[in-house]
């Protein structure tokens, strides 16, 4: 093995990497050359939602089947990953990538240029600009658990004018059913932690008040963007 990566890692045995590994090599070799800026934006998504929003529009713009083209995003985030300064492939030539990985999956001649050129492209979004968001999106995310994704749904719940209480005489048991008030069921999904999926109900006030903290939040947000910038935050305003 020629490279770190492959050294530390003996992705030989997974049959998921093979399986990613052969749909990559397949692609067409304009598709290759575009693959990396979407790998990049995949790995940035926040949460369920996005990742899927990020993954359909890449399959839009590649015009390639979601369910090829998700193998092969998966695997380009993955390699993005580990050209981080932190990762096992910091230090490795795409050159060397590709031998070690033509090791596990049938390279031709003539598709090796363009999967060579697909992680030469991969190291060099990493180097421009991936890196920096990539390490500030896990230092802001890290400690806590993640909201992945959140559904919604709402109900029709039943008001009688008496509830059935325990020993009491089922027979003569006979509310009236006074009315119907909807009641909104919310889900969290987290990333980990000990509750990873959280239902709550709430009525029509309590949504305000949700509503009302977060565009506060989203607020003080703001003002304390616009009072610490980042350096993106001033290349972005220098550049509008």
């Amino acid at each position: 093995m020629k490279s770190n990566f492959f050294k530390k890692n003996d992705v030989s045995r997974s049959e998921a990497f093979k399986k990613d590994a052969e749909i990559l090599v397949a692609l067409e070799d304009s598709v290759l050359l575009q693959l990396a800026e979407h790998a990049k934006n995949v790995e940035l998504a926040r949460g369920d939602r996005e990742t899927d929003q990020v993954r359909e529009a890449a399959a839009r713009a590649l015009q390639v089947p979601r369910a090829q083209l998700d193998h092969a995003l998966g695997l380009g985030a993955f390699f993005l990953r580990q050209f981080l300064r932190t990762g096992d492939a910091s230090g490795d030539a795409p050159e060397d990538i590709v031998s070690d990985f033509r090791q596990i999956v049938s390279i031709s001649d003539e598709k090796t240029a363009s999967v060579t050129a697909f992680f030469k492209q991969l190291k060099k979004v990493v180097g421009e600009k991936a890196e920096l968001e990539i390490l500030r999106q896990q230092s802001a995310l890290k400690s806590l658990p993640v909201l992945k994704s959140i559904t919604t749904t709402v109900n029709y719940r039943a008001v009688f004018d008496d509830y059935f209480k325990p020993d009491a005489d089922l027979v003569s048991y006979a509310p009236n059913c006074i009315g119907i008030i909807p009641v909104a069921i919310i889900n969290l999904s987290f990333s980990e932690g000990l509750a990873q999926e959280v239902y709550f109900q709430a009525d029509g006030r309590t949504i305000k008040i949700l509503i009302d903290h977060l565009r506060a939040l989203q607020r003080e947000f703001e003002i304390l963007r616009a009072r610490y910038p980042t350096k993106e935050d001033e290349s972005h305003a220098s550049n509008t």
